[in-house]
């Protein structure tokens, strides 16, 4: 019995339904672009908090052009984090972080969000991780 009291229980979200594994690819697709999108700010002297206001700010904003006026979870699941160096994972600034990116620094970016379904534990995540080549060196290598 559901918590409503009512006898049928919701189905468990699973990718055999296509709705699901479509709501999947363009999830993986937001936040792909939304983690190309920080990439290309990674430059010298970026600060790491406007590369990951850019990072949640694009997902919000995809998000909403697909899902427009649907009363549905939608938008940032955990937010973009850029960690550089000796930080392991998961930076996210506060609003007065002053840090920046040096050349030659080594960058890790993740993001998450929400693929627009009723179902709560449902996110799909990225991960990429970039080196800033010095000036002069061209584009870092990218994984």
């Amino acid at each position: 019995m559901s918590d409503d009291g009512s006898a049928h229980e919701a189905q468990e979200p699973n990718l055999s339904v296509p709705e699901v594994v479509t709501k999947y690819k363009a999830a993986a697709d937001i936040v792909n672009r939304a983690l190309q999108t920080v990439i290309d700010g990674c430059k010298d002297g970026a600060k790491v908090l406007d590369l990951c206001r850019a990072g949640d700010t694009f997902i919000n904003k995809e998000c909403g052009n697909i899902y427009k006026g649907k009363a549905i979870e939608k938008g940032v699941a955990f937010p973009t984090c850029v960690s550089s160096n000796s930080v392991v994972g998961h930076y996210s600034p506060n609003t007065d972080d002053a840090t920046t990116l040096k050349a030659g620094d080594i960058v890790k970016m993740d993001a998450a969000q929400t693929p627009g379904t009723e179902w709560q534990a449902l996110a799909l995540g990225g991960w990429r991780q970039r080196g800033i080549a010095p000036a002069g060196m061209g584009r870092g290598v990218g994984v």
